[in-house]
Order: C-alpha cells, then structure tokens, then sequence
C-alpha cells in the first residue's frame, strides 16, 4: 500500500467517540501507512460527506491532511454528491481495516464498544463515547 505523508489530521467539530478512536489508532499503527500521522496536530471543519471548495479527502490526503468522518475520502462513511453511505461502517471500522488491525485482540473490545456507539446510538451518559 502506498504510504502519504501527512501534517494535519482534520475532523469535524464536537468528534464522536469514533473519530477520536481512529485518530489514535493512526497515531499508534499508522505510521507506516502516513508518516507524520504520530506529531499531526488536530484540526476541526466541516461534516461528514462535505467536501472542501470542491476537494474531497482523497485529494486532500495527497496534500498532507488525513480526514476522519468527513470530506468524502476513504475514512467517511456519510453519503455525499456521487457517492453512498457505507453501510454498517464507521470511521474507527474503515481505519482499522486500512491499517490491517481489525482483528487485534488488543484493541477488539474498544472497536466493538465504539462501533456499536456508532451505528446503534445506544450509549449511556457515563459510557465513554458520551
């Protein structure tokens, strides 16, 4: 798989317990697959499914900046202009299969917990993704 170094990681204001999972995975494992990913700043804009002037993430991945959850590039999920929404995925799903980890018995439960907050809306207000 291609490597892209990457300066910024971007995702929406307010992220679900989701987005912020999958930041870490990619700061924990990813370093191969986008060099830089470890000292990235954060940095938040937009919903899922928007694009940016006209620029989705895929695009914007080949300047430096890695989207989670939205722009339209291979972590979002949402449906967008030409494209649907990737059924019984979330961002923390499409990252660990990215970075090759979805089976891990290390991070097996957190990705169980975080994509069942995710597609289920069945969190409680102690839970963490609250």
């Amino acid at each position: 798989m291609k490597a892209y170094p990457i300066h910024t990681h971007v995702t929406h204001v307010k992220p679900h317990l989701e987005e912020a999972w999958s930041i870490a995975m990619v700061q924990c494992y990813g370093e191969s697959y986008f060099p830089g990913a470890g000292e990235a700043p954060i940095e938040f804009d937009g919903t899922g499914g928007r694009t940016f002037q006209g620029t989705n993430g895929d695009e914007l991945l080949k300047d430096g900046f890695l989207l989670y959850g939205l722009g339209g590039g291979m972590f979002d999920e949402h449906p967008g202009v030409g494209y649907s929404r990737k059924e019984g995925e979330c961002v923390a799903t499409l990252v660990a299969r990215y970075l090759g980890i979805e089976d891990a018995p290390e991070i097996k439960e957190v990705m169980e917990f975080v994509k069942k907050s995710d597609l289920t809306a069945t969190s409680h207000p102690f839970d963490l993704a609250s």
